[in-house]
């Protein structure tokens, strides 16, 4: 088992489409493990698009990662963007898509044998504009490894 981390955003208004997490890695292998998003400002019961894509672009860093375990002192070696409302799209394959209402939240936890991975791409969670803007938080767990 490698290395946990988190990311995440906190009540950031979302209202056009965009990829709420992008997650390059640089050489280790990562490893999704999950996906949490919810909504504190709507109370129309409204579903938004969602699709997790397996892409080519490089991402520049510009958000930090969490350390699960205390005693890890190590810096994931990924480049992390939240909020991104400049899409990355080059080579993507989707890797699944679905969508969420959003007063119920989203939860994604596949099982280990479903958990997507990379070496040197990038994952992209897009998201659809919802109807009317919404104050979002969001949350995204991997495993960086050998």
């Amino acid at each position: 088992m490698g290395r946990m981390y988190s990311v995440s955003f906190e009540d950031v208004s979302v209202s056009v489409v965009q990829d709420l997490f992008q997650i390059q890695s640089a050489n280790a292998l990562l490893t999704l493990h999950g996906i949490t998003l919810a909504q504190t400002s709507d109370t129309d019961d409204e579903r938004v698009g969602l699709v997790l894509k397996r892409v080519t672009d490089t991402v520049t860093n510009v958000a930090a990662e969490v350390p699960l375990d205390d005693g890890n002192t190590q810096a994931a070696g990924a480049n992390i963007r939240v909020n991104e409302t400049t899409q990355i799209a080059t080579g993507a394959a989707i890797i699944w898509a679905d969508a969420f209402n959003v007063l119920a939240g989203f939860v994604w936890l596949p099982t280990p044998e479903m958990r997507p991975t990379i070496r040197g791409n990038t994952f992209a969670l897009d998201m659809d504009a919802p109807g009317s803007a919404l104050t979002m938080s969001g949350t995204l767990v991997f495993e960086e490894s050998g």
